[in-house]
């Protein structure tokens, strides 16, 4: 059951790493659509679905449609929220992960 919960992604709170991870990742793939940014952070070790890490993003950075996203207000609210560090930093190993997406 574990097995297959892993394989479905994670479900429940999301953990303070998994959080900072997906803003700098959202932060580096702004430009793209939110499909490539669930597949970079599920590539980097963030095990959910699309629609929660879109949920996930909709609670810290209040945007309405991604499509309609203003870039440089997505960027500020990343960049303030990251310096903010209400969520802490990237272990080695994720920025490793995020260097070889990029």
């Amino acid at each position: 059951q574990q097995q297959q919960q892993q394989q479905q992604g994670e479900k429940g709170r999301w953990k303070n790493e998994e959080v900072v991870l997906l803003l700098h990742i959202t932060g580096h793939f702004v430009n793209e659509e939110l499909k490539t940014i669930g597949e970079v952070a599920r590539f980097c070790g963030v095990n959910r679905h699309g629609r929660a890490i879109d949920k996930q993003l909709k609670r810290v950075l209040h945007y309405h449609r991604w499509i309609n996203r203003d870039l440089e207000d997505i960027k500020r609210q990343i960049h303030s929220i990251l310096a903010s560090d209400t969520y802490g930093h990237l272990n080695p190993e994720q920025v490793r992960l995020l260097d070889l997406a990029r």
